[in-house]
């Protein structure tokens, strides 16, 4: 069973990011000859279908968990959002007795010394639950996806 719940949203572009932003295009200048108009966010993505590494088959399965999220489209999670995703779950999980969380994502790629950043593949396991419902996943899902701006594909056994 899956199901692909979320929002989207445009990225702010603060001081910090408009800096980031003009080096991202000035090295897509060097490989495309003409920069394209792209949001931060957008960038690093474009980067990461280019010139990434494909996501390992394994990691599109639950492994531990009866239900999970996985990500619907290529992303870039802050370390911050991760941070807000960690204490609702564990919310959550004081709400929900008995249930369990495997955290399959971690912020750890850094640019340019900012912020620490998670480069999500379509498909690629964020977190999984033991011990909930689906529909009860359902809900949850909802709420993550407002926290990182996302949409979220919920696959459950």
């Amino acid at each position: 069973m899956e199901k692909i719940i979320g929002i989207t949203q445009q990225v702010e572009m603060t001081p910090d990011r408009v800096n980031e932003y003009n080096k991202i295009t000035a090295s897509l200048q060097e490989f495309e000859g003409q920069a394209p108009k792209l949001s931060f966010r957008d960038a690093l993505i474009y980067m990461r279908k280019r010139y990434g590494a494909p996501c390992d088959p394994r990691d599109r399965a639950l492994k531990f968990g009866t239900c999970g999220f996985f990500a619907a489209d290529y992303d870039v999670l802050t370390a911050v959002k991760l941070e807000e995703v960690r204490k609702y779950l564990n919310l959550c999980k004081k709400t929900f007795r008995g249930m369990k969380i495997y955290v399959q994502v971690f912020a750890s790629t850094n640019y340019w010394n900012k912020e620490s950043v998670a480069m999500l593949d379509p498909g690629e396991a964020m977190w999984e639950f033991e011990g909930i419902t689906y529909q009860t996943a359902e809900s949850i899902a909802y709420e993550v996806s407002k926290i990182i701006h996302a949409p979220i594909k919920v696959v459950g056994v």
